[in-house]
């Protein structure tokens, strides 16, 4: 197959480093796993007020986010997402997962669907699940995640983020700017639930981890996501921080990470999630 990127004359092995270090650079970890040792290791707390996850393709996510308030990591569950660009996708992967086939998925917003995995993979009642339905990207689940704490009286000062590990960094950027952290006194965590690589296998592109996070991305939808990020966490006017369009806190974004991105445009450029 006459691959678009053999075009740019780049050994293939070179573009998944390229690409790895974008990943890695975007699946932010504060804390290295979701248990209560690292949580006391790492950030010198027994237990944070609020456990968030935010609505993603990925359903291994609420797998993991469910296991992880089951412990006892977290006083309260959350999960926000309403009906977006990834609904279809989860909804696909939910479909294809014996576990989870039987379920009527119908109408039901990404936070739903994740509250019925939760449910099922770890016990929980849905009463230990609070839901946000309406958020449709990124920034609007910070928005909307915290009028919903706010209308319930609630004033968590710990809190975890989870998400699809390429819309980490950014997601934590967006709630720094929309829970205003610094000056409420909020301490943020983010935990991207894996780190996703590129491997070249007989002269083609893999995704890891395999089985262990379940279905995952297709490579070109992979390589789009982690493009995608970079303009997004730009800090300029065509950007998403705040001398651009406002939405996200700023990030540093570091040249190594920047000289990568230009390396690839390249091969992948037609396959960019532009920002919208």
């Amino acid at each position: 197959m006459n691959e678009p990127w053999t075009r740019a004359g780049i050994p293939i092995d070179t573009l998944a480093l390229e690409l790895n270090r974008i990943a890695t650079f975007l699946a932010r970890r504060d804390l290295e796993a979701l248990t209560k040792a690292a949580l006391r290791a790492q950030a010198g707390i027994e237990k944070v007020d609020l456990l968030l996850l935010l609505g993603n393709s990925l359903p291994r996510t609420a797998e993991w986010a469910a296991a992880a308030f089951a412990s006892g990591i977290a006083e309260r569950f959350m999960i926000a997402g309403g009906i977006g660009h990834s609904t279809p996708m989860l909804r696909e992967a939910v479909r294809s997962n014996p576990l989870y086939s039987d379920l009527d998925l119908e109408g039901l917003s990404e936070a739903e669907i994740m509250a019925h995995i939760s449910a099922r993979a770890a016990g929980l009642e849905p009463r230990d699940i609070l839901l946000e339905t309406q958020s449709t990207n990124c920034g609007d689940n910070a928005v909307q995640s915290r009028n919903l704490v706010k209308r319930l009286g609630l004033s968590p000062r710990t809190v975890i983020l989870m998400q699809d590990p390429t819309m980490q960094l950014r997601t934590h950027a967006s709630f720094v700017q929309v829970w205003n952290t610094e000056a409420e006194g909020i301490q943020l965590l983010s935990h991207a639930p894996f780190v996703p690589q590129l491997v070249v296998r007989d002269g083609a592109f893999a995704i890891e981890p395999g089985t262990e996070a379940g279905p995952l991305w297709s490579v070109e939808r992979f390589v789009s996501l982690l493009l995608g990020e970079i303009p997004r966490l730009h800090d300029d006017e065509a950007g998403y921080g705040p001398r651009g369009k406002g939405f996200i806190a700023h990030v540093d974004v570091p040249e190594d990470i920047l000289e990568a991105y230009r390396q690839l445009l390249p091969a992948f450029g037609a396959w960019v999630r532009k920002p919208g």
